[in-house]
């Protein structure tokens, strides 16, 4: 399934205007560590700095200069804030626009200054950027909140991936505390397209529904796994 012109899938779990220098990615949950402590929980706190470097180093590489995050940056407003906070003023040394398509987990999250915040929807270059797509859309939608993986047995890895249809795609989450998922076990998604992040390299396998024949061979020739993941 092809993207609109200019799109390209970055094994960084991000979608990249090239023309624009914009990089679209999703369900970051900053401050998921701090919300689970305040349950009583003791939940080490270092995927939240595994998701800034992996995004950095997409900024740099890809010399972006705008981040569209299609909701969900923190995994609850207030225990989030501060996370977030670091995350928006890291981006914005970088010289980075941000735009925080709000999702289910960010309501409560109180204003950032340098953090633009849309309710609804976002529209860029002739597609629509939401957090949750509940119905087919009639343009081009980019979103998140399925958190998509492939569980294959495949070395017992869980690789996060993108699914595309003639007008959507869904973003992978860029949390490293989000279960995920499994897209062979989701009747709904069985018609989309899998683009698959393995070490460096986003791999396109074809319709989900026909994954659990193609996976065993496929995977003899997949490249080691990478920090990029």
């Amino acid at each position: 399934m092809s993207l609109p012109k200019g799109w390209t899938l970055t094994p960084h779990r991000a979608a990249v205007h090239l023309p624009s220098a914009t990089a679209v990615v999703a369900d970051l949950h900053l401050g998921y560590a701090a919300h689970r402590q305040a349950l009583g929980e003791a939940i080490p706190q270092w995927s939240e700095s595994a998701v800034m470097h992996r995004l950095w180093q997409l900024c740099e590489d890809m010399k972006i200069v705008r981040l569209v995050i299609a909701g969900d940056l923190v995994e609850r407003g207030a225990t989030g804030l501060a996370a977030a906070q670091t995350f928006i003023a890291q981006g914005k040394q970088l010289g980075l626009e941000m735009i925080l398509v709000e999702g289910n987990h960010d309501r409560g999250l109180p204003e950032i200054p340098g953090l633009q915040r849309i309710k609804e929807e976002w529209h860029m270059a002739g597609i629509v950027i939401r957090h949750q797509v509940n119905e087919p859309a009639a343009r081009f939608t980019m979103s998140g909140h399925w958190h998509p993986v492939l569980r294959a047995g495949v070395d017992g890895d869980s690789l996060p991936c993108y699914l595309t249809a003639d007008r959507a795609l869904i973003l992978p989450a860029q949390s490293e505390d989000a279960s995920g998922v499994n897209v062979l076990h989701q009747p709904g998604l069985r018609a989309m397209h899998c683009h698959a992040i393995v070490a460096d390299q986003v791999l396109s396998l074809g319709p989900v529904r026909e994954l659990k024949q193609r996976l065993p061979r496929a995977a003899r020739h997949w490249p080691l796994r990478s920090q990029n993941q």
